[in-house]
């Protein structure tokens, strides 16, 4: 790889699965904080592992949005356990190339996330003058992304593709907030996790160039009604890919506004 990355120009794809159990730069340390219960016919505080198990759930699932609302619990309320994200040490350790020449880098494997390739997989992203990134087909979890995501800032970028990952809204959000030259974001077949929000201090200078955009109507919603509020204002094709519900909310978006519309 660091043998592509040197050559000026190169349009690199990476193609590769991996074992199930040999993904992530990262590992994941959950602090195991003791939980307390007080018992209403002695009045004796004692430690109730099934609540703690039951934050931890939900805890890992609140991206995204899912869990049905629980009655209240005798259990005293406590503070979800705490999960720490810890480099992996790597097998081996490979030279990055001073400077690498990237034009395009197509993703499509979780090898290049490796700990040992992770930072060569870096110096790529971060100091190649690429102008289209692609990601699609990987099995790296939300948590992986959320701290990959940070680590990421691409000056060239024109053209994002994003499909069949699983990354949070928020997590993505703040790496399009990061990335003002984007022209062309294609989200097919990836599907929100999480609430879209856009925050003030975000929507006033996101994606200020983007030009083009292809989603379902998840993504393509909450764009058209802050396109219809005045924001992107170079947003002139979308392109409708994926489950066809909400179509009648997009299409009254969409009415009376200049779309080249597919």
């Amino acid at each position: 790889m660091n043998v592509c990355v040197a050559i000026p120009y190169l349009g690199l794809t990476v193609r590769r699965g991996i074992p199930a159990l040999s993904r992530g730069p990262f590992k994941y340390k959950i602090a195991t904080l003791p939980l307390a219960v007080n018992s209403n016919a002695t009045g004796v505080t004692k430690n109730n592992s099934n609540h703690f198990f039951k934050s931890l759930l939900a805890f890992l699932t609140r991206p995204l949005r899912l869990a049905a609302a629980e009655p209240p619990s005798p259990v005293a309320q406590t503070d979800p356990p705490s999960v720490s994200a810890i480099p992996a040490s790597p097998k081996f350790n490979f030279k990055c190339p001073p400077n690498p020449q990237l034009s395009s880098f197509a993703i499509q494997s979780d090898g290049l996330f490796l700990p040992s390739l992770y930072p060569v997989t870096l110096n790529a992203l971060n100091h190649s003058p690429i102008h289209t990134l692609s990601m699609s087909d990987m099995t790296l979890t939300l948590y992986d992304w959320s701290h990959i995501l940070p680590a990421i800032t691409m000056p060239f970028l024109k053209t994002l593709s994003i499909s069949t990952i699983s990354i949070a809204f928020p997590d993505l959000l703040a790496f399009l907030a990061r990335h003002a030259s984007i022209e062309t974001l294609d989200f097919t077949e990836n599907y929100i996790i999480g609430v879209v929000e856009f925050h003030p201090e975000h929507i006033l200078t996101l994606l200020s160039r983007l030009t083009s955009l292809t989603a379902y109507c998840g993504y393509l919603i909450p764009f058209m009604q802050h396109k219809k509020a005045g924001h992107f204002p170079h947003l002139r094709n979308i392109t409708i890919n994926g489950p066809t519900y909400d179509l009648d909310v997009l299409y009254d978006l969409l009415r009376g506004m200049d779309f080249g519309c597919s």
